[in-house]
């Protein structure tokens, strides 16, 4: 266990999960420095899937969960092997003009149009899947004509 998981098991106790979950910017802090640290290289690709550690953001943007503060995050552009323009991913289905929706594994789940941004690589935690070449057309269309 590194350095900044052991501060944050030890704040979730001391605190009560909730309390810490509802305004952890000092545990996100901490992982956010040791995420910038990371040396390995992550590869990665266009139309992936990837759990991402979004952290833990301000007011209406999304954030991430647990102790690594992710969340899937779809891949719309890869800039270079560091960067990419990522879409969050929620389970709660939403409908309208900022979403896209998704099927996996028999669940649908919607693509936060309205909350892509950069990521660096660094941020990548784990592998979940691969869209096809029809679903990435799809979701670049529905930001398209969100903005």
């Amino acid at each position: 266990m590194n350095l900044s998981l052991k501060h944050f098991s030890i704040a979730k106790r001391i605190l009560g999960v909730c309390n810490v979950m509802k305004n952890d910017f000092d545990s996100w802090n901490i992982l956010k420095q040791d995420i910038n640290e990371k040396l390995t290289e992550v590869y990665f690709k266009e139309r992936e899937i990837w759990f991402c550690s979004i952290g833990r953001n301000i007011g209406h943007e999304q954030h991430g969960h647990h102790d690594l503060f992710e969340r899937p995050v779809f891949i719309l552009k890869k800039f270079d092997k560091g960067s990419f323009f990522g879409v969050p991913i929620s389970s709660k289905l939403k409908t309208g003009t900022w979403y896209a929706s998704i099927k996996y594994k028999d669940a649908m789940f919607t693509l936060l149009l309205n909350q892509a941004r950069l990521f660096d690589s660094k941020r990548l935690t784990r592998k979940v899947t691969q869209l096809s070449h029809e679903e990435h057309h799809y979701i670049k269309d529905q930001f398209r004509k969100l903005i």
